[in-house]
């Protein structure tokens, strides 16, 4: 059961509407209250003009219906979507016109619309365009003569306009003006120390960068000189560890020496042989091997 207002009226219309699963003819009465405040029976149905437009709402509507209940489990089965389907198109079938037919006397060609309905975009705009450019043709023609007077008026009030107060002349101060001529004269000089001080912020930044660069090379130096010495010092301990193993090879070849020549001394008396080779063989002093 509800309650609505109807088209231009402004009395209540009783509408009783049941979509259940017995939808049944007459399932939607409209009743409008009379002068007695009995309702009367009242013509409820939607006017149509095409039955095909509202065929393809009726299919659109049936896929939307279909989305909804396949997102239930519980209730996707077959024969309650076919019920609730056939609910749907007997309930729209029942309560709308085609031209004043009902949707069993329709038919399914395009019937004609009104001339406003087949008015397309483009003879729309085309209609605003030139409305457009007529106005502004015409509108500044008529608005003129309105902007002469308000200007003509506005130079009559001004005229009318009279001054008040007398204006005061106003005297400076002596004390003033000397400490701003004090204050001028002393401007230049001013701006030269400025200039000067930034001069010498920008010497000092530049000596202090300078010397940063200095201290930076002096350290590179150090640190290549420190490498050099340190590889100096590797190379001499390298040459000194050789030396020492040198003088112990010749101490050992001194060694042998000596005792080869006692050996030869002791073997020349003995000796049968004249020409004996080892009797033949020189041998050098000791202190010529030895290093100085």
């Amino acid at each position: 059961m509800a309650l609505i207002q109807g088209d231009g009226d402004p009395s209540l219309i009783e509408i009783n509407c049941d979509l259940g699963p017995n939808l049944i003819d007459g399932a939607i009465n409209i009743r409008l209250p009379d002068d007695d405040g009995v309702p009367e029976e009242r013509d409820h149905k939607l006017q149509c003009y095409s039955k095909r437009s509202v065929t393809e709402l009726l299919e659109k509507y049936r896929e939307l219906l279909k989305n909804g209940l396949d997102r239930k489990a519980q209730l996707s089965s077959g024969d309650l979507l076919q019920n609730l389907q056939l609910h749907l198109d007997a309930a729209v079938q029942e309560n709308i016109t085609i031209n004043g037919d009902t949707w069993e006397a329709a038919s399914e060609e395009e019937q004609p619309q009104n001339d406003a309905d087949n008015k397309s975009l483009d003879d729309l705009l085309d209609e605003h365009i030139l409305e457009t450019v007529l106005r502004r043709k015409h509108y500044p023609k008529k608005i003129l003569p309105y902007i002469v007077r308000r200007l003509k008026v506005e130079r009559e009030m001004m005229g009318l306009y009279q001054q008040v107060v007398a204006p005061q002349k106003i005297t400076s101060d002596q004390e003033q003006d000397a400490k701003m001529k004090n204050v001028l004269a002393s401007a230049p000089g001013m701006a030269k120390q400025a200039s000067t001080v930034m001069k010498s912020f920008k010497d000092d930044g530049k000596r202090l960068k300078r010397r940063e660069k200095n201290r930076v090379a002096a350290q590179r130096s150090r640190k290549k000189q420190t490498q050099k010495a340190d590889k100096i010092h590797e190379e001499y301990k390298c040459l000194e560890y050789e030396n020492c193993s040198l003088k112990k090879d010749v101490e050992k070849l001194t060694d042998e020496l000596r005792r080869l020549t006692e050996a030869l001394k002791c073997h020349e008396p003995i000796c049968p042989l004249i020409h004996c080779a080892m009797n033949l063989i020189s041998v050098p002093r000791p202190e010529v091997i030895m290093p100085r």
